[in-house]
């Protein structure tokens, strides 16, 4: 097994070997272009999609491993015609070369998460009337989950579960291991749901890489957004964050890992129900125990 898993890391990231190095620029981006904006600017940035699209909610979005800023901008792009969402970008420098896995550089920009989410927190104070009909969201992608966890055990200032209606955490790429502790402590939102693929390739190839990088402390550990840690179910509550529901779509997504933008219908939807507008209910049959629900 841990010989497919490695042979399955060298299929997908080898090919990237040939790439041009990452060009981004850590900071604030918006989907109209690719200028580059720093904390500070982020009220003057949801000012301005509040204003241009009144219609629409908001999403503040931290990516994962991801080559180029261009890369990103398009998903940003892509998500706003998918959802009733306006994005706001956090990019930080998540690329160092095709076998590492710049888990440095995420703990670095959780510094960044930080002066934005006190940013976000004073724009929604001072308008607070606009959010009374409006939503706002948070989403962490693969190792932009290194990020969130970084903030919450070394910064976690902000405590108000009504900042965002919702957090996401999907294709996690931090260990299952000792989740729920730090879990625990996250208060930035009324719902937080873990979206979770026991297929997902990209987490089975960075578990794989583990096994040849013998410094990275998650050695040896199954990923958060693998979610094979919560097999066993007459342990589950030990396992599980009590604050956060797990999504287990293993049997949907094949070996998807951006789920947010998957091509099978009832994903996407299950994304427009976590998004809070289309479904007021879980549209799609599942069974649950606890805060499990597998679909």
């Amino acid at each position: 097994m841990k010989s497919l898993l490695i042979l399955v890391a060298l299929i997908i990231t080898v090919p990237m070997a040939i790439e041009a190095k990452e060009i981004g620029t850590n900071g604030f981006y918006i989907s109209k272009d690719m200028t580059t904006y720093t904390a500070a600017d982020v009220p003057v940035l949801l000012n301005q999609m509040t204003i241009e699209s009144p219609d629409k909610n908001i999403l503040f979005y931290i990516h994962g491993r991801s080559q180029t800023l261009e890369k990103e901008w398009n998903n940003i792009n892509a998500i706003e015609m998918t959802y009733n969402v306006r994005v706001l970008m956090l990019h930080w420098e998540s690329w160092n070369y095709a076998l590492g896995r710049p888990v440095a550089n995420a703990y670095e920009a959780s510094e960044q998460l930080g002066l934005g989410l006190h940013q976000i927190s004073l724009y929604k104070q001072a308008n607070y009337n606009y959010f009374q009909d409006h939503k706002m969201f948070i989403m962490f992608h693969s190792m932009g989950n290194i990020v969130l966890k970084n903030y919450v055990k070394k910064d976690n200032s902000i405590q108000d579960s009504t900042l965002f209606d919702t957090a996401i955490l999907t294709g996690a790429d931090v260990p299952f291991t000792g989740h729920r502790k730090w879990l625990s402590k996250l208060n930035l939102s009324r719902d937080v749901f873990v979206v979770m693929n026991q297929k997902d390739l990209v987490l089975l190839a960075s578990t794989a890489h583990d096994y040849v990088d013998l410094n990275l402390a998650s050695k040896n550990d199954d990923r958060l957004g693998l979610g094979k840690g919560l097999d066993n179910m007459l342990f589950l509550n030990s396992k599980t964050a009590p604050n956060a529901f797990y999504f287990d779509l293993t049997r949907l997504s094949g070996g998807d890992h951006r789920h947010y933008l998957s091509n099978k219908q009832e994903v996407e939807d299950l994304f427009h129900f976590m998004f809070k507008e289309r479904f007021d209910q879980i549209p799609l049959n599942y069974k649950v125990k606890n805060n499990y629900f597998k679909f």
